[in-house]
C-alpha cells in the first residue's frame, strides 16, 4: 500500500535542519501536537507551513520568557540614614 505524500513534505530531519533545531525537539513537539505532523512507520513528516506556524509560536513563546522584556521588580527604596554610622573620633 503507497501512502501518497504531498508535494512540499518534508521530514523532520529535513525540518531541523530548516528551523535550527533539534530533530529530537521536533519529535518531541510532533508527538506532544505543538508541531502539526504526522507519522508514516517511524519517520515524522510535516509540511513547511506547518514548521513556519511552529516557529511563530516558539519565537512569540520565546519573547515572553525574555527576562528583558519582563516587568522586574520595583528598586527599593534606599533608606535616608546609612544603616552604619562613622564611628566618632575620641
Amino acid at each position: 500500500m503507497t501512502i501518497p505524500v504531498p508535494e512540499d513534505w518534508i521530514s523532520l530531519a529535513d525540518a531541523a535542519d530548516i528551523a535550527d533545531r533539534s530533530p529530537i525537539t521536533l519529535r518531541w513537539a510532533a508527538a506532544h501536537g505543538r508541531l502539526d505532523a504526522v507519522k508514516i512507520g517511524n519517520s515524522w513528516g510535516t509540511t513547511r507551513e506547518a514548521l513556519a506556524a511552529y516557529m511563530a509560536y516558539v519565537s512569540a513563546r520565546d519573547w515572553l520568557r525574555d527576562p528583558a522584556r519582563r516587568p522586574g521588580p520595583r528598586p527599593r527604596a534606599r533608606p535616608a540614614v546609612p544603616a552604619v554610622r562613622p564611628r566618632q573620633p575620641p
